[in-house]
């Protein structure tokens, strides 16, 4: 399956929309980020709203990637449309190391697409040490496709934003 090109960024995006009623309920918004599985996320309202705007996927993996991205949304704390992916967010410099670790990046990217569990885990702490302000739907997005395509793009926007190392004698 291939992931199809987005269109007008203007238009409101479900992920966005749905995000965005999360934010006003902040009852939901704790029972998702309580969600030590992507399994547990369907055991929320909120999760079953999310499906129903995403036109009630009945696939099994299409359930969990929608609990994936149901229980990383719920911590995200600002949108940030114009940041690109979360990849370009992690390699932004902090000083003069990335605001995270290649070492972290690389075990991200490791991740089997039917490891969503493992991913739930790297990505709640990857946003932790972002501040929680990433782009919604370019996230979403992202982990709706998650293949190797989504991995090598990742891979490529890291390291071309991730500082460089120091040359010795520089």
């Amino acid at each position: 399956m291939r992931r199809p090109e987005t269109g007008n960024q203007q238009a409101p995006s479900v992920w966005r929309t749905w995000w965005n009623r999360l934010q006003q309920d902040r009852g939901s918004r704790a029972d998702l980020a309580r969600c030590g599985t992507v399994s547990e996320a369907a055991f929320c309202a909120s999760f079953h709203l999310l499906r129903r705007m995403r036109g009630n996927p009945g696939a099994e993996m299409e359930l969990k990637k929608l609990g994936l991205i149901a229980a990383v949304l719920s911590h995200v704390d600002s949108d940030d449309p114009g940041s690109g992916s979360l990849a370009k967010q992690m390699a932004t410099p902090q000083g003069d190391k990335a605001a995270v670790s290649d070492v972290r990046f690389r075990q991200l990217l490791r991740i089997d697409a039917d490891e969503l569990d493992e991913q739930l885990i790297a990505l709640v702490r990857v946003l932790r040490q972002l501040g929680g302000k990433v782009s919604v739907d370019q996230l979403a997005t992202d982990l709706w496709w998650w293949n190797e395509e989504t991995k090598r793009r990742w891979a490529l926007d890291y390291y071309e934003h991730a500082p460089q190392p120091k040359k010795t004698g520089e």
